[in-house]
């Protein structure tokens, strides 16, 4: 998987405490914060967001018990 840009991870980390709302004049919205839909448009094509019903929301892994070298 990509490694992602610091501010990525920090939209990431507020994914995990809800979903962003799409914002009228564009980008995504958490509270006060704002996000461009181009780096909404990143973690979509990283698999590491998706959009449901209008929302931006995190995709959730399953990270497996025993990981093989």
């Amino acid at each position: 998987m990509k490694r992602l840009q610091r501010n990525h991870y920090i939209a990431l980390t507020l994914l995990e405490y809800g979903p962003f709302d799409r914002h009228p004049r564009g980008g995504w919205r958490f509270g006060a914060r704002r996000i461009t839909s181009e780096m909404a448009d990143c973690l979509i094509s990283g698999g590491r967001a998706q959009i449901v019903d209008d929302k931006l929301r995190p995709v959730l892994r399953v990270v497996s018990a025993r990981r093989r070298r």
